[in-house]
């Protein structure tokens, strides 16, 4: 059942990021790159430090750095809305998504929604300038804003970990604001 939720909920990710323009204007100087395809890589925006995998975009975090906030071992994924991590068995998964600034209420009213058959807390995080998120045994997701940027993360483990997973978001969103 959790994996179906799971489908479920990545699927609406990838909607909400596609009907609200989730990979548009960054504010990096106003280059769209809303329709890189998951196999190209830019050649500037890459963060300091970040070790580019083939198809993954520049500006995800290195696959040591997202495995070491979710305690198993991950592999970048080509992923055409952001940053897709998972393990070599499936069990586990890490999805960054890029979003507009002005899309925070409402993504924070979808992450509400999403925390409800969880009963888990959306709480307001100490991270970039207004952030929320919420964990459950297996599951959690956050999102935040820092200046003209905004992230959000899903986080799904279901294989051997059982504890709450708002510490991995909010360490893989303060990747992101680094």
């Amino acid at each position: 059942m959790l994996r179906a939720d799971q489908s479920i909920l990545l699927s609406l990710l990838v909607l909400s990021a596609t009907v609200f323009g989730a990979c548009g204007d960054t504010g990096e100087g106003g280059d769209d790159q809303a329709t890189v395809a998951p196999a190209e890589e830019e050649s500037d925006g890459a963060q300091p430090g970040s070790e580019i995998g083939a198809g993954t975009d520049p500006a995800c975090p290195p696959e040591t750095d997202v495995a070491a906030a979710v305690e198993q071992p991950v592999q970048s994924k080509p992923y055409g809305g952001g940053c897709y991590y998972e393990t070599p068995d499936f069990g586990a998964s890490v999805t960054i998504m890029r979003m507009s600034p002005g899309q925070a209420d409402q993504v924070e009213q979808e992450m509400r929604d999403a925390a409800v058959p969880y009963s888990a807390e959306v709480v307001s995080i100490d991270t970039g300038d207004r952030g929320h998120a919420w964990g459950s045994p297996g599951y959690g997701q956050g999102y935040v804003v820092a200046g003209e940027r905004a992230w959000m993360a899903d986080v799904s483990i279901t294989s051997g970990d059982s504890g709450d997973k708002r510490a991995a978001v909010i360490k893989i969103l303060e990747m992101m604001i680094g």
